[in-house]
């Protein structure tokens, strides 16, 4: 990749959309890579808007709706099209994540948005224009969100900040089952390899593997003595 791809060295996050173009997201705003285009016109520094020139952006997330969601240091969020090749900033959403710190977000299959905060679980219905709120109460683990992960079978994946922190939503119900681990764990990072086994990250407990909702392998740092 070419030099000077970046309004800052800082990069805290970064993704590729389903056109192939790669979005950088750092500590003074957006940066677009398309290696597709010429050499002179492949990276895209300006033209944004003016609310995210020089903005801290923390999470990008492209979904198969044909959007790319956008999260800033101020936990605003915003809404690239595209189609439309254009930004959106929705009121009603903002309005409803109003107060909230946003740690991670997770697009499923039927086109909801899921935003983990640090008081709740944000389902956003793009179409309806309406949002629903989950707690411990629903069956969550935990209230404050760390990680959020939509696996290939369409499960969604909640790490929390509580011990045994790991909660799994069916796609279509309101059903969160609490994953046990045997430990007192809580997911940073949630991904998922090519033969469907869930991988979780876990702050100062390794990396531990899932299969069928319980854990199939733990990689640890090996002890020095």
């Amino acid at each position: 990749m070419p030099r000077n791809t970046c309004p800052s060295n800082d990069v805290f996050t970064l993704a590729q959309d389903p056109t192939g173009r790669y979005w950088f997201g750092t500590g003074k705003g957006l940066s677009l890579y398309n290696p597709a285009k010429s050499r002179a016109d492949r990276i895209r520094l300006t033209d944004f808007p003016l609310t995210l020139e020089g903005t801290q952006i923390n999470i990008i997330r492209p979904d198969n709706n044909g959007h790319v969601w956008i999260v800033t240091s101020g936990d605003e969020v915003y809404r690239y099209d595209l189609d439309e090749g254009n930004f959106r900033y929705d009121l009603d959403l903002n309005a409803s994540l109003r107060s909230m710190r946003i740690a991670s977000m997770a697009a499923d299959r039927n086109h909801n948005l899921w935003l983990g905060t640090d008081r709740a679980l944000i389902l956003w219905d793009e179409h309806r224009k309406e949002s629903r709120t989950f707690t411990q109460i629903n069956g969550l683990t935990g209230n404050n969100i760390t990680s959020l992960f939509c696996d290939s079978r369409g499960f969604l994946w909640i790490g929390t900040e509580e011990r045994n922190g790991l909660t799994k939503h069916m796609p279509g119900s309101d059903i969160f089952t609490a994953v046990s681990f045997g430990a007192d764990v809580n997911p940073t990072t949630i991904n998922e390899t090519s033969d469907g086994t869930v991988l979780g990250r876990y702050h100062r407990s390794g990396l531990y593997g899932l299969r069928n909702d319980t854990v199939w392998k733990r990689l640890t740092r090996p002890t020095v003595c």
